[in-house]
């Protein structure tokens, strides 16, 4: 893909190397954000997320509540059940 966006070869390597830094540091937002902090996961969803728009806090509140319901299924699941697709999403909710 990045070579048909039309990055050289000589570059691909420094491309792949900042696209994993931005995952894994999202990553490491979100992970400490779910397990302890508010004030950190608020800030990586907005950041990550809206970028420039200024989200509601309903919107924020509907989208944290979303993403530790679905936290908490795939943290009990089995693994079979997820390589037999047996996934129970959480259901989506709208700001009113």
């Amino acid at each position: 893909s990045l070579r048909e966006v039309g990055v050289g070869d000589m570059s691909i390597g420094k491309h792949i190397k900042k696209m994993a830094k931005a995952f894994y540091g999202r990553a490491e937002e979100y992970e400490e954000g779910l397990d302890k902090d508010e004030v950190v996961f608020t800030a990586a969803l907005k950041n990550n997320l809206y970028r420039t728009a200024t989200p509601s806090p309903a919107q924020m509140n509907l989208l944290m509540h979303y993403i530790r319901e679905a936290d908490e299924m795939l943290r009990t699941i089995s693994s079979e059940d997820v390589c037999a697709g047996r996934l129970r999403w959480p259901q989506v909710r709208v700001a009113a």
